[in-house]
């Protein structure tokens, strides 16, 4: 059985109280604020780690979920 992108996106935020891609970034922000804690990587390689292949979009998505960039959150966090 075939099911439409439309029809399954309805599906899945009626079950998950929000879209698939809102749920994803979600997901892919908080891995990347735990990599940029734990790990000596730099923000580009966090970018392609989380899934996100351009690091503009990956800057505008983690400012939009958390408030500041990428940068600004490690060393925010590091301070304490």
């Amino acid at each position: 059985m075939i099911y439409n992108s439309n029809y399954l996106g309805k599906i899945f935020r009626k079950e998950m109280g929000d879209s698939f891609n809102n749920i994803l970034d979600t997901i892919r922000i908080a891995n990347a604020k735990r990599l940029l804690l734990e790990t000596d990587m730099k923000v580009y390689q966090i970018s392609e780690q989380v899934g996100y292949s351009n690091i503009d979009y990956f800057y505008l998505k983690f400012k939009k979920y958390v408030g500041i960039s990428p940068k600004e959150y490690k060393k925010e966090m590091e301070k304490g």
